[in-house]
């Protein structure tokens, strides 16, 4: 089997989360970054059709609305919910992994700010 992932890396994006209601009051910027890991041969590797892939034009869309429109306390819940939009907008069969960078969270002394990782196992997967 031929190895197919796709990346959608440091997708910005200003969320309302948080963990008190002051915090959540003004948006926070999250970069997300997805990797998609395909079980079966991606046809638009083959034929150049957009139709034969995912269009993460429109997933990353998807996104963007979904978000707007929720308050989140934690990154755990908000990367389920991307994952959850990502699992309803692909193929079933396909393995998704949610990458979430808080990039500022409001905490003295961490510069770097914090990451979670949602989704399917790729442990198993070379690449």
């Amino acid at each position: 089997m031929i190895y197919q992932k796709l990346t959608i890396k440091d997708y910005h994006l200003w969320i309302h989360l948080g963990v008190t209601e002051q915090e959540r009051h003004l948006t926070q910027h999250v970069l997300l970054t997805l990797d998609i890991f395909f079980e079966e041969t991606v046809k638009a590797c083959e034929n150049d059709n957009i139709q034969e892939t995912v269009c993460y034009a429109s997933l990353t869309q998807s996104i963007l609305q979904q978000t707007q429109k929720k308050q989140f306390k934690t990154i755990e819940y908000l990367s389920r919910f991307i994952y959850q939009i990502c699992k309803n907008n692909i193929s079933q069969k396909n393995k998704t992994q949610v990458h979430i960078h808080k990039v500022s969270p409001p905490m003295p002394f961490l510069t770097g700010g914090t990451h979670f990782v949602y989704g399917d196992d790729f442990s198993n997967l070379k690449g």
